[in-house]
């Protein structure tokens, strides 16, 4: 498994139509070993400094913080995936 942090600009209309200012989004996505995307999450993280994401093992580490750890994350098997972070519910990378 891969993880990487993206973050682009959406642009806005040079002629001051009705498309919004330009606005950031960032995104953390998961990849196989493929690499194949397999989970993304929509995040609000600022942009300020740079965040570091790594696996070590079966953690999930931001910022050498652990996120979730697969080895010993209860999964639920017929309920929701998900685990908070950036203040939100997201869907477990699992496949």
């Amino acid at each position: 498994m891969h993880v990487a942090a993206f973050f682009f600009i959406r642009s806005g209309l040079k002629d001051g139509g009705v498309t919004p200012p330009a606005h950031g989004h960032s995104f953390v996505a998961f990849f196989d070993g493929t690499p194949r995307l397999r989970r993304y999450w929509s995040v609000d993280l600022p942009i300020e400094g740079v965040w570091r994401l790594r696996f070590e093992g079966s953690r999930l580490l931001m910022d050498e913080q652990p996120v979730f750890d697969f080895a010993h994350t209860k999964i639920p098997v017929d309920g929701p995936h998900e685990v908070v972070f950036d203040g939100k519910l997201q869907p477990m990378p699992i496949w």
